[in-house]
């Protein structure tokens, strides 16, 4: 399996290998809960993309991947439609293949929806060891990759069927920065955002 998309790809000198198994069960006649079992391994590291490998353990700056990525992540959600939508979603990971630094948590809530009702609200926690999985991008342009730790808060107001508006606000802090004094310095940001849905 060779993943590629993004501003760049994967080569072919290294394999990703991916086995998942997912289940959904109805919880009554408007709630759902999904489990989701992923197990996945990479070869040949030494090949990846510099860029790919961002707060990952390196056996010297700027050098090869000093750790093996064997990855298991455990995805469960559950979701309850209605007039009130609510939505919870845990995602738990763990590198099998080292012995500390490679646990990663995610965590969120979404409570209404700017789709089906007029608001809606969204908070994330997360915290990602280094090792925890094999860094690509991150989830949004504000350093959310591994060796991080941080809470995400997202209000958003439907203005017309299709334009919304949201305040997002951002908490994080580099947790595994090589810089010592990095470690405990967190770093706020706030933004509005106005949505486009088509």
């Amino acid at each position: 399996v060779y993943p590629a998309g993004g501003a760049f790809d994967f080569s072919d000198r290294e394999t990703l290998w991916v086995a998942s198994a997912s289940a959904l069960a109805g919880l009554g006649e408007r709630a759902t809960l999904e489990l989701l079992a992923s197990y996945l391994t990479v070869s040949d590291l030494e090949h990846i993309d510099p860029r790919l490998r961002r707060q990952n353990t390196r056996v010297a700056p700027g050098g090869a991947l000093a750790r093996d990525y064997d990855v298991v992540d455990l995805v469960a959600r559950f979701t309850h439609e209605g007039k009130v939508e609510l939505q919870l979603v845990g995602d738990y990971c763990w590198n099998t293949a080292v012995d500390a630094n490679n646990k990663g948590l995610w965590l969120a809530a979404v409570v209404g929806s700017t789709r089906n009702s007029r608001a809606a609200l969204e908070y994330t926690f997360a915290k990602m060891d280094p090792d925890a999985t094999l860094a690509a991008f991150a989830a949004d342009d504000f350093l959310w990759e591994t060796g991080w730790e941080g809470h995400r808060a997202d209000l958003g107001v439907r203005l017309r069927e299709h334009y919304a508006l949201h305040a997002v606000v951002q908490r994080q802090r580099f947790k595994d920065a090589p810089q010592v004094a990095e470690r405990d310095r967190w770093l706020d940001r706030y933004r509005l955002e106005l949505r486009v849905r088509y």
